[in-house]
């Protein structure tokens, strides 16, 4: 799933900045992520809406 490659992804990264992550917190910390930029995309979406009207 493209969840399982994000986790493969971001872990290395994480543990090179000296930060360990227990899985369930880094799926929180992506699931917030990840909601923090659909919830900007929504944002943006509305803004475009209202331009055109």
């Amino acid at each position: 799933s493209r969840f399982l490659e994000l986790l493969h992804v971001m872990v290395p990264a994480l543990e090179l900045e000296g930060n360990f992550f227990t899985e369930v917190e880094l799926e929180r910390k992506l699931n917030l992520e990840l909601e923090l930029e659909l919830g900007l995309e929504l944002v943006l979406d509305q803004d475009l809406l209202l331009m055109w009207c």
